[in-house]
């Protein structure tokens, strides 16, 4: 017997669906094209995060670099500030001590009658006082004898006189003479 062949063009009857087929449906469906975007927007924010953070490198290398430079700017400068802070402090020491010694200092420029000398005057901290110039011996002689009858020192020296030939006819001569300062004085109250 022969079967004759039929074309149903009818929608076919099938079960209604059920929670999970809707589910499947969705995704298969919809949730695949979610899931797709939310990977795409994944791997673009990745990129983005990449070339923010190289950007960052690059700053903080470029900062670094500048800072170094500073350092080494400031490196090469550093003993000259050390020299300068050196000096304040010794300015703020003869400032603080200036009342102290004073009284000495011009006691020492009364002895030396003559203002055309020349001569550099040094007084420490440790209460030496150091005149070392070129002078008449005469008057060298007299700056000597006038500082030992001075209570102000305990005791002067000649450290070193230097005569040339015509210093030796001139009676004249390159001195360094030392006198330490009585303690009792560096140690009284400021005038």
């Amino acid at each position: 017997m022969k079967r004759q062949r039929y074309f149903n063009l009818l929608k076919p009857i099938s079960e209604p669906k059920s929670a999970w087929d809707k589910i499947y449906d969705w995704i298969i469906g919809k949730a695949r094209i979610v899931l797709l975007s939310t990977e795409i927007i994944m791997v673009l924010i990745f990129f983005v995060k990449v070339v923010v953070d190289n950007i960052e490198k690059n700053k903080l290398n470029e900062f670094d670099k500048t800072q170094q430079e500073l350092l080494n700017l400031e490196s090469q400068h550093e003993e000259e500030f050390r020299q300068i802070q050196a000096r304040v402090i010794d300015y703020q020491n003869i400032w603080q001590n200036s009342n102290m010694i004073f009284p000495i200092y011009n006691e020492v420029l009364g002895y030396i009658d003559s203002p055309s000398s020349q001569f550099s005057l040094n007084i420490s901290s440790a209460g030496t006082i150091t005149i070392e110039g070129y002078e008449d011996l005469d008057r060298l002689r007299s700056i000597e004898n006038k500082m030992k009858a001075s209570d102000s020192f305990n005791s002067v020296t000649i450290n070193t006189l230097t005569l040339e030939q015509t210093d030796v006819i001139d009676k004249r001569g390159r001195y360094s003479l030392t006198g330490i300062i009585d303690p009792e004085l560096l140690l009284r109250e400021p005038i």
